[in-house]
């Protein structure tokens, strides 16, 4: 699984401001239409999802650090060489533009080597490499439906740990009626291209850079 040596984001992905931890429900669970299950991991434990990779300190549990919203959240410290991940197929409706949206804490500066992977169907729609924040970031990527879609969380820290909450796949725009395909096509274009224009501005006084994915 290749690694890119610099933050890279789909057209419609980007890191977003830091946020801090946000007391009561789970942030996901409140979003209309989220579809993934156990989104905040408020049932206490990785069911809805499958794990893959050493499952060596994975754990959902309720210490601050691992919480954006609600009272649960991922904390991960992975082996030397090992990607773990979390993924669970999605029913979605094909030619839908999906919104994927996950909150990232690296907990590391830009040296240690962090990693968080959003793919679809596997293919990587966003990556986040060596991101320098000790505070929960939303990390989003733009999809397409087919009807049957599997969604995967890539992750690694082999320093020390990593946090993940609030995961989602929501509609991004409404699927257009037959005839009218021309004009939402162009809309998501112009909002695709405006988010990456932005997301590069913010970013570039870090000394950080995101970019488009390559098709």
């Amino acid at each position: 699984m290749t690694k890119h040596p610099l933050i890279i984001a789909a057209a419609v992905g980007a890191v977003g401001a830091a946020q801090a931890a946000i007391a009561g429900p789970s942030q996901c669970d409140a979003l209309k239409g989220n579809l993934v299950t156990n989104c905040g991991f408020e049932n206490g434990d990785l069911s809805g999802w499958t794990l893959s990779g050493d499952a060596t300190n994975i754990s959902v549990n309720q210490n601050a650090f691992s919480v954006h919203s609600g009272d649960w959240g991922l904390a991960f410290h992975t082996v030397v060489g090992n990607d773990n991940s979390i993924s669970q197929t999605l029913s979605t409706i094909p030619g839908q533009l999906y919104m994927i949206t996950t909150w990232y804490n690296p907990n590391g500066t830009i040296n240690p080597p962090t990693f968080l992977g959003i793919e679809w169907d596997g293919e990587f729609r966003t990556t986040v490499n060596n991101f320098g924040s000790t505070e929960f970031n939303m990390v989003t990527g733009g999809a397409l439906g087919t009807g049957s879609d599997t969604l995967t969380v890539v992750f690694s820290n082999t320093q020390s740990f990593s946090y993940l909450d609030d995961i989602s796949v929501n509609n991004a725009v409404a699927a257009p009626a037959i005839g009218q395909g021309w004009l939402t096509a162009l809309m998501t274009l112009v909002l695709m291209s405006l988010s990456t224009v932005i997301a590069m501005i913010t970013c570039r006084h870090q000394g950080r850079l995101i970019r488009p994915r390559r098709s």
